[in-house]
């Protein structure tokens, strides 16, 4: 169980390490937001521990000083796939 809530913190310090091709291909997903344009939906993927939400926090951190951009973060651990997709409207 986590007992910090600062890992929920968007504003903590990341450094994703040995991820570099993963991070340039999600960034060139993420480019047409940063000209005005919606960029495609993206599923990231993997095993506990990999740096999923790091990762993602990261990307829409610095998209969002590049770009007036709309993001939502939405734990999914122990919900329904509707619960989810509830979620997701509401924010």
């Amino acid at each position: 169980m986590i007992d910090s809530r600062w890992v929920f913190d968007d504003a903590y310090p990341t450094e994703i390490l040995h991820r570099y091709e993963e991070l340039n291909g999600l960034s060139r997903l993420l480019k047409p937001a940063t000209i005005g344009h919606r960029a495609d939906d993206v599923l990231i993927y993997g095993p506990s521990g990999v740096g999923k939400t790091a990762t993602a926090r990261r990307m829409l951190r610095d998209l969002r000083q590049r770009a007036k951009v709309s993001s939502a973060l939405i734990e999914c651990s122990s919900k329904t796939g509707n619960e989810i997709l509830h979620e997701a409207i509401e924010k």
